[in-house]
């Protein structure tokens, strides 16, 4: 359903709002994951593919199945993944980066940037994601800044330091 009008915030009274979906532009109505990177291009992970925000309006598309990864590093580098493939997003072009053995279920960082599958965790050295080493439980996701990095697993949240 589109639904367009205002809205009313304690800050700011009265601002636009806009909802989309697959019938005005989006590749699936329901989004999975979303990121943003410092030049305000949206990027969002459906069901269907990616979609971005285009400077002159509307949306870009690249359907190549499930995205529920996303993440932008310190350089604009936009990083998402569909199953096993991971793709990257600079400066407007797609291309797939690298694949892997398991289906990739996080990524993350801005200097230093980590991957995750099920059971193993990833780092980015020289243009490569090299094994970092084995997870002792199954992981479903992954947040880190340059000191930390955090998975979780539906039941217990697994910290990594250092």
């Amino acid at each position: 359903m589109e639904r367009k009008g205002n809205y009313s915030s304690h800050k700011y009274p009265q601002r636009f709002c806009e909802y989309f979906n697959s019938s005005n532009g989006l590749l699936d109505s329901k989004a999975l994951c979303l990121a943003a990177d410092s030049k305000k291009t949206v990027y969002i992970g459906t069901e269907s593919g990616l979609n971005f925000t285009k400077p002159e309006g509307g949306f870009g598309v690249f359907a190549c199945g499930r995205v529920s990864v996303i993440s932008v590093d310190s350089k604009d580098t936009v990083y998402f993944a569909s199953g096993k493939t991971l793709f990257t997003c600079v400066n407007g072009e797609i291309s797939e980066f690298q694949r892997f053995e398991e289906e990739i279920v996080g990524i993350d960082g801005k200097n230093t940037v980590f991957l995750i599958t099920a059971s193993a965790l990833y780092k980015l050295e020289n243009g490569k994601f090299v094994y970092h080493f084995e997870t002792d439980l199954p992981a479903f996701g992954l947040a880190c800044n340059d000191e930390r990095l955090v998975s979780f697993n539906g039941r217990c949240l697994t910290i990594f330091a250092g």
